[in-house]
């Protein structure tokens, strides 16, 4: 995928849709971690259903949350982590008010995963699998993690030295 050139919103949709089809899940979802604020942003979402599609709306103007390193650790630790409830990630990345209102499924398969690249935490989301299903394909998903790591990295490499030369063009 081009990165250089996109919109950051096109990115981060094209990588959570991707995820989602790669796992045959209903629903998925993306987060983009900022190591220097240590705050986590949900950047994307990807749904089956009409019904699950309307939760960006709910969440898109969230504001990030910072973590706290005992969080980050624990994301660190696993790339693909099965999780009884969707609340196990969403609890981290939004609100407590919020998390009750949202759209989404309680029945299906949820698996957390995290992008961690060089002992740092890219970014993290939830992959919700259809009600009664397993991940079966985790060498495929954690090398397409791997992949998203490195494009998300590179991303915000671009946004940076765009930012850099910006202010270099204020003083000059």
């Amino acid at each position: 995928m081009k990165v250089e050139g996109c919109d950051d919103a096109a990115v981060y949709n094209t990588l959570c849709e991707n995820l989602r089809v790669i796992c045959n899940a209903t629903f998925a979802s993306l987060a983009r971690f900022d190591p220097e604020t240590r705050t986590i942003k949900i950047e994307s979402v990807s749904a089956r259903d009409h019904f699950q599609r309307g939760l960006l709306d709910h969440i898109g103007q969230q504001q990030a949350i910072v973590l706290p390193d005992e969080i980050i650790e624990d994301f660190k630790s696993k790339q693909i982590l099965y999780c009884r409830t969707n609340k196990c990630w969403l609890k981290y990345v939004l609100p407590v008010e919020h998390i009750d209102q949202l759209p989404i499924n309680s029945d299906g398969s949820d698996y957390r995963f995290s992008c961690v690249r060089e002992g740092e935490l890219i970014a993290t989301g939830l992959i919700q699998l259809p009600n009664g299903r397993k991940m079966k394909t985790k060498d495929i998903v954690d090398t397409y993690l791997n992949m998203t790591g490195i494009i998300i990295q590179r991303l915000v490499a671009i946004r940076n030295l765009n930012e850099s030369h910006r202010k270099l063009d204020e003083v000059n």
